[in-house]
């Protein structure tokens, strides 16, 4: 179990550094205010640079992610499943590995929500 969480730690930070990486040129797409109706051609690059930030980096990163979860899923399962609920007598190993599974799924929810307002974002500069 121990050479799982190592494992899965390497890959997690990792993706997560990716996901530091990306953010910030995702959030500075997402912070930009949209063009006035008037200013196609500025509306037209806005949206294409848009468009861009979700294809090239905000679906990969979110693939990552889910991808991770997925792979996971299976064990943390079985874990649940066969572990009982204790306070103060559990396995370390076992909750540091739910742990982990848990916080992947929030970053899966979180690029879900970032996925989703590009795709508005995109609409509304239709």
């Amino acid at each position: 179990m121990s050479d799982i969480i190592s494992a899965v730690s390497l890959i997690f930070v990792i993706i997560a550094l990716t996901f530091n990486n990306q953010i910030k040129e995702i959030n500075i797409i997402l912070d930009e205010p949209d063009y006035e109706k008037g200013m196609n051609e500025s509306r037209k690059h806005q949206k294409n640079k848009s468009l861009k930030i979700l294809i090239v980096k905000a679906i990969p990163l979110f693939l990552m992610f889910f991808v991770l979860f997925l792979i996971l899923l299976p064990k943390a399962w079985e874990l649940i499943s066969e572990s009982n609920l204790s306070i103060w007598n559990f396995n370390i190993l076992t909750t540091l590995f739910l742990f982990i599974e848990i916080i992947i799924l929030v970053f899966v929810i979180y690029d879900i929500s970032i996925i989703i307002n590009l795709i508005k974002k995109i609409r509304r500069l239709g």
